[in-house]
C-alpha cells in the first residue's frame, strides 16, 4: 500500500483468506467503501504441492484443488456480478503453463490451474454480453 500511495494512488487492505466463503463479499464491501466502485480485480491465489499422483489422496488432492481454484473462485465470484451488473471492469487471474501441459508431481496444482483457464474463457465471453469485452489473450483463438 505505501509504494502505490507514494506514486499518487489511493490504496486500501482487505486482508481475507480466498477459501473463506465470504472472501469476495468481503472484498467487494472494501472496495465499495472506500472507493464508490470497483473496477479490476487481480486474483493470484495458488499453493503448489510435491507429491506424485499415485502418492496422493483424494483428500489431499481436493484441498490443493481449494486453494487453487475454489480459492479463485469465492472471491472472483461477487466481484464479477457487481462488474456485470455496472457494465464492465477487468478480472486477471494467474494460472500457469502446468494448467495447459501438466507437471510431474503436481497433478491437483495442474488441474486446478486448468479449470482457471477455463473459468476465465466463461468469465469473458458472458461478460461480453454486458458490454464488457474480453481482453484478448495469447490463449483466445484469432477471430477470423
Amino acid at each position: 500500500m505505501a509504494e502505490i500511495e507514494a506514486r499518487g494512488g489511493r490504496a486500501v487492505a482487505a486482508p481475507v483468506a480466498v477459501e473463506e466463503a465470504d472472501s469476495g463479499e468481503r472484498l467487494l464491501a472494501a472496495a465499495l467503501d472506500a472507493f464508490g466502485r470497483i473496477d479490476g480485480l487481480l486474483n493470484n491465489a495458488g499453493a503448489p504441492e510435491a507429491s506424485t499422483l499415485h502418492k496422493q489422496t483424494a483428500e489431499e488432492f481436493r484441498a490443493n484443488f481449494e486453494v487453487n481454484f475454489f480459492g479463485t473462485l469465492t472471491p472472483t465470484l461477487p466481484i464479477y456480478r457487481h462488474m456485470r451488473e455496472r457494465g464492465g471492469g477487468r478480472i486477471l487471474v494467474s494460472t500457469s503453463t502446468a494448467g495447459l501441459h501438466g507437471v510431474h508431481g503436481m497433478a491437483a496444482y495442474s488441474a486446478s490451474k486448468a479449470g482457471l483457464i477455463g473459468l476465465m474463457r466463461v468469465i469473458a465471453l458472458e461478460g461480453a454480453s454486458r458490454n464488457a469485452p474480453p481482453t484478448p489473450s495469447p490463449l483466445s483463438p484469432t477471430p477470423a
